[in-house]
């Protein structure tokens, strides 16, 4: 059974589970209710990652990278124009993550998820600033940037301590640079329209609606005849709905400014074939035939079918996008 199960997934499930069925429309990134106050730690998440400014943060990191590599990879000392670049590049960065790190702690949970995510910061606020002064101060400046610790990660991922925050926005604080410049406004949209997404299904029956389609599958893949029930028949019915509203919300977002429009348009075809295949599906249990069944289950048209091909390049990669299953 469990062979069958995993092998199911090919028929329309991936190995995550969160839950639902159909939702509301998803704000744009202009409308009145995506720009209000942040009022749970999740959208504190988000809106950091939303408003982060990518090169700051993509040139601190570096710095922090390049200052230990001249320390340990050279034989030549740095020049004084490498110590000032590295010294601006790690400053700009520390303040940038202590101003985030302020919007945490005044989001303060007392969870011990939200104290990692703290502790994080605090960690990598403390090492740009020792390599900064490192870098500034004359001599060699390996000797005081080097054994203080690793920037940008946690000690102990937030998704462990909290499940709410595994797949989420919050893990990936140390991680995600922000949107590019030229497409923030795709990138935050995008990234809010994920964000509903994954918390509508989470709210509702989809997990539920998933467990009873792989029932289906299963049996089929056991050589078993399918006998749906009333159940099987409403599952599907929402997993379509589900998918009908997933690929309304990402159609709705403004593509003016995105990135790569041929690996947008790819990303959308994942939610056009579930929604194909799930009125598929709902239409052949309704008629209760067997051989209508086991075509709209057919295994071999699944093989073929998309996945999500297009978040890494269209820079959603890093944000909620990464967890609506496919």
């Amino acid at each position: 059974m469990a062979a069958a199960v995993a092998a199911a997934c090919l028929a329309g499930c991936s190995a995550s589970t969160p839950a639902d069925t159909v939702g509301g429309s998803v704000p744009d990134a202009t409308s009145a209710a995506s720009t209000a106050a942040p009022s749970t730690p999740l959208e504190v998440c988000s809106a950091i990652l939303d408003d982060r400014d990518a090169a700051t943060f993509t040139a601190g990191r570096d710095a922090a990278t390049d200052v230990v590599l001249a320390t340990i990879g050279s034989d030549t000392p740095p020049t004084s124009a490498d110590r000032a670049e590295w010294h601006a590049r790690l400053i700009s960065a520390r303040t940038e993550l202590s101003v985030e790190r302020d919007r945490l702690e005044q989001a303060d949970t007392g969870q011990p998820a939200w104290a990692a995510i703290i502790a994080g910061f605090d960690a990598t606020i403390d090492v740009l600033a020792a390599r900064a002064a490192a870098v500034e101060a004359p001599g060699d400046p390996m000797p005081d940037a080097l054994g203080i610790g690793e920037p940008y990660g946690f000690d102990a991922a937030p998704g462990e301590l909290d499940p709410s925050y595994a797949g989420r926005d919050c893990e990936m604080l140390l991680s995600y640079p922000g949107p590019d410049a030229a497409a923030r406004d795709f990138q935050v949209a995008a990234a809010r329209t994920c964000t509903a997404i994954v918390e509508r299904r989470a709210s509702t029956d989809y997990a539920a609606n998933v467990a009873q389609n792989l029932e289906i599958v299963a049996g089929l893949i056991g050589g078993e005849t399918p006998e749906p029930t009333a159940a099987h028949l409403d599952a599907v019915r929402g997993l379509h709905d589900e998918w009908e509203q997933t690929l309304a919300d990402l159609e709705s977002v403004p593509t003016a400014h995105v990135p790569d429009a041929a690996a947008w348009e790819a990303t959308l075809a994942l939610p056009r074939q579930r929604t194909e295949m799930f009125a598929d599906r709902a239409a052949a249990l309704e008629s209760g035939d067997a051989a209508a069944i086991e075509a709209a289950y057919d295994r071999e048209r699944m093989r073929s079918t998309p996945g999500w091909e297009g978040w890494e390049t269209v820079g959603l990669a890093g944000r909620d996008c990464r967890s609506i299953e496919a």
